[in-house]
């Protein structure tokens, strides 16, 4: 990773410490610090890493697999989209054709399902629950759906500019912007909801 880099993120497996930064993914070893750029993206978003594998959302809205045995790359959806989470073999993201609606699919890209009728804003999972910002504005309220889709529930009410949910956590923090547009985090407790549909 060069000094004049931004970093946005990263994760590391046994062998390698990986820096998302404003040129794309950078692996370091960690036995002999040699580095090198696997990804070449200024505009990724969304990085996942299964341990493994590491999925991301290219400049163009393309969910892209990067293959760590082989350094290979291939598409994994043929949709468009602008955010996605990934629970064991499937992928809950919001299409770009749609109207950023959420959808599930297998990770193939089939079985696809339409989950909502509102436009996401921002997606985050705790790997029980997606909680996602229904809004086509800069902020709205957080709801949450069951790994199945078949449970959805409004989950906090307000002004939500962004969700971060962790498994084992037993709150989901909600980023808020109040009248003056100042961002405050709160911490929002995951129990004591009943399903809404």
């Amino acid at each position: 990773v060069c000094s004049s880099d931004l970093i946005s993120g990263f994760f590391l497996n046994d062998s390698f410490i990986f820096f998302v930064t404003d040129r794309g993914i950078t692996q370091i070893d960690r036995l002999t610090s040699r580095s090198s750029e696997i990804v070449t993206d200024p505009r990724i978003e969304n990085v996942i890493f299964d341990g493994t594998d590491i999925y991301y959302i290219t400049s163009d809205f393309t969910l892209v697999k990067y293959i760590s045995h082989s350094g290979e790359t291939e598409q994994v959806i043929s949709d468009k989209i602008s955010d996605c989470v990934i629970i064991g073999n499937t992928i809950y993201y919001s299409s770009i054709q749609d109207g950023r609606k959420l959808y599930m699919c297998r990770m193939d890209g089939t079985e696809k399902e339409k989950l909502s009728d509102c436009p996401i804003k921002s997606m985050t999972t705790d790997g029980e629950y997606i909680y996602y910002i229904a809004s086509e504005e800069l902020s709205g309220s957080v709801y949450r759906t069951t790994a199945d889709g078949t449970a959805t529930e409004l989950f906090y009410s307000g002004n939500a500019y962004f969700v971060y949910a962790f498994a084992g956590y037993k709150n989901v923090v909600v980023y808020i912007h109040d009248e003056s547009g100042v961002m405050t985090a709160a911490n929002v407790e995951k129990e004591g909801l009943e399903p809404t549909e």
